[in-house]
Order: structure tokens, then C-alpha cells, then sequence
């Protein structure tokens, strides 16, 4: 099995949602983020940067290996590499990571059918208003699981 991380939506802070709102939280998640990547990175899986914003967050240091917002790209990286399993982590959960975004969760899993899809739950955050949100929010009908890294 050759797994994915597609991290979500980690661009130039002054474009992030309500960033400012929890900017010390976010800060702290983002350098956390960064850091799990990193491991993961070192452990062999592969890096998709999505990033719907302007720029990169400056506490982004990781290198990834792919980045893109075509679908069609995105879709060609994902069968030319043999990658049967996405992970998808990032801002913001459950929005941009499940359904808000053309290469959110949601949208993947219903283009490439044979596509196994994961949410890390503790490599997302969510905007305050979404906190008590539930984890199986909309997720169960198209088979995409939450699992931990």
C-alpha cells in the first residue's frame, strides 16, 4: 500500500480564516503539523500540499513532494505514483478537509472510486465555530474513516 498525506489549505496566515482569532493555538498547531510531516516524510509516505490560499505559512519548513490545485494534475499524480490510500490533514476540518474544496476528501473519494480515504483527525483544525462539530460529520456514506498517525 502506498499512502499520501494531503495537507490542506497551510498557506500565508493573513489569508487563513479567523487565523487571528486563536493565533497562538494556530501557531502552535502549524509548528506541530510541520513536525509530524516531517516524521511521516522520513517514514516513506508522500506529501501533497493543496493550498487554496496565497503563499505558504512561514512555519511550513517541510518539503513536499507534489503541490497542486488542478484536479487533473492531482488525479494523474495520484494513479502515475500508485498511491492507494489518502490521508488528508490541515486547516479546516470539517469544511475545507472534507467537502468545501475540489480536492477535498469528499470530492476525491467520488473521482477515483477505488481510492481508500482517511481523515487524520489530530493533523486537522478546525475554525472555533466548528469545534463541537461531530467526527463522523458527513464522512460515513462515501467510506471515509478517521484514523491516527
Amino acid at each position: 500500500m502506498k499512502t499520501a498525506i494531503v495537507v490542506m489549505d497551510l498557506g500565508d496566515e493573513k489569508w487563513i480564516k479567523d487565523y487571528y482569532n486563536e493565533y497562538e493555538a494556530n501557531n502552535y498547531f502549524v509548528q506541530y503539523l510541520n513536525q509530524r510531516l516531517i516524521d511521516l516524510k522520513k517514514e516513506g509516505l508522500i506529501l501533497i500540499e493543496v493550498n487554496y490560499g496565497d503563499g505558504r505559512h512561514n512555519l511550513i519548513t517541510v518539503d513536499f513532494d507534489f503541490s497542486t490545485l488542478s484536479e487533473k494534475d492531482f488525479c494523474a499524480y495520484i494513479i502515475d505514483n500508485n498511491i492507494d490510500h489518502l490521508i488528508y490533514a490541515g486547516l479546516h476540518y470539517p469544511i475545507c478537509i472534507n467537502n468545501a474544496r475540489a480536492l477535498s476528501s469528499f470530492r476525491v473519494k467520488k473521482k477515483i472510486k477505488d481510492l481508500k480515504v482517511s481523515i487524520a483527525v489530530q493533523l486537522t483544525r478546525s475554525l472555533e465555530k466548528n469545534y463541537f462539530q461531530p467526527l463522523e460529520y458527513n464522512s460515513e456514506h462515501i467510506d471515509i474513516k478517521k484514523i491516527m498517525l
